[in-house]
């Protein structure tokens, strides 16, 4: 008996070598094989670039299909660059599909508490629901709710982020390394345009996740002590037209603007991602547009001047 448990766990350690030495070595740059080109072909096949009369100014970019995943249209859509808090979208539904429950309370630890750029004011002890801080990151970035969620449903943020990795992993982002959950800089912290649109893909598909990234407004509510937060979506796209669905900003010095959106056009949803973008929302739009045209045959999503991001300071969120 002794012998055989020996045994087994001789395989399962042999198994989980083998997982690591290909997730941590497999290529992250493009296709390098004439089966991965093929596969490729076939799921990318606007991968050179979106026609010229698609005006995006973005340093990578997808727009998929959200029914089938079907690549519309993509430019360096599998160069590794950094996601900024685009990053969350994995973490929150890492949250959700680890969790028994949203209503399961957290504590927020001190390291929690200082986690520093975009927070929701999070304090040493707080409790709140798993729900109010995906509300919290979701929604105004708080990358200290990221970390609470994280050091809530993992003994560590580490051991939290190796979940997600794990996750995207499986979900077939080979090319998304992450090295915590809120997307601020490390130079090893990567993804790239079609992994995201892959995970968002997924992420949406989640009825909890769909609704918490597509609404507007929300109060944030803590159990202990009793203390309330008016949260306002910094994805600016779910005010410029209704059927926009989601998804997540991102805003580093590294990363630039980011953006993962989707909408639902009569039942139809396109997921899109820019990253390292001159102007996430008119990029996204575009996208948008354009993929319906090729889907559907019909006239472009927006057919007058969208709106413009004003030149800024860049603020990370």
């Amino acid at each position: 008996m002794a012998k055989s448990v020996h045994t087994t766990f001789k395989v399962l350690g042999i198994l989980l070598f083998l997982f690591l030495l290909l997730y941590f070595f497999w290529p992250l740059a493009g296709p390098e094989t004439e089966t991965e080109a093929a596969a490729v072909a076939v799921q990318e096949p606007e991968a050179a670039g979106a026609p010229e009369s698609i005006p995006v100014r973005s340093k990578a970019y997808a727009v998929i299909d959200g029914a089938g995943g079907q690549i519309l249209y993509a430019q360096e859509c599998y160069e590794p660059l950094p996601p900024a808090s685009t990053t969350k979208v994995l973490t929150a539904i890492t949250a959700l599909d680890s969790a028994a429950s949203t209503e399961q309370l957290i504590t927020v630890s001190a390291r929690a508490a200082k986690t520093g750029e975009a927070t929701v004011h999070l304090r040493e002890n707080d409790v709140l629901t798993l729900e109010e801080l995906l509300y919290g990151a979701m929604l105004e970035s708080g990358n200290d709710a990221c970390v609470a969620i994280a050091e809530g449903l993992a003994p560590s943020e580490e051991e939290f982020v190796a979940r997600m990795n794990l996750k995207a992993f499986t979900l077939g982002a080979y090319r998304t390394r992450f090295y915590n959950t809120n997307g601020l800089p490390d130079p090893l912290h990567v993804s790239c345009a079609a992994d995201l649109a892959l995970i968002a893909r997924y992420a949406l598909a989640n009825p909890t996740f769909a609704e918490i990234v597509k609404t507007q407004n929300h109060t944030m509510s803590w159990v202990e002590p009793e203390r309330k937060l008016r949260l306002k979506n910094l994805n600016l796209l779910l005010w410029l037209d209704t059927r926009i669905t989601g998804v997540k900003t991102g805003s580093t010095k590294a990363a630039g603007r980011c953006l993962v959106g989707s909408i639902d056009i009569e039942g139809r949803q396109l997921i899109g991602v820019v990253l390292n973008s001159q102007d996430r929302y008119r990029d996204m739009q575009a996208l948008f547009s354009h993929g319906n045209q090729k889907l559907t045959g019909d006239a472009p999503v927006w057919t007058v001047p969208v709106w413009r991001e004003p030149d800024q300071v860049l603020i990370p969120d």
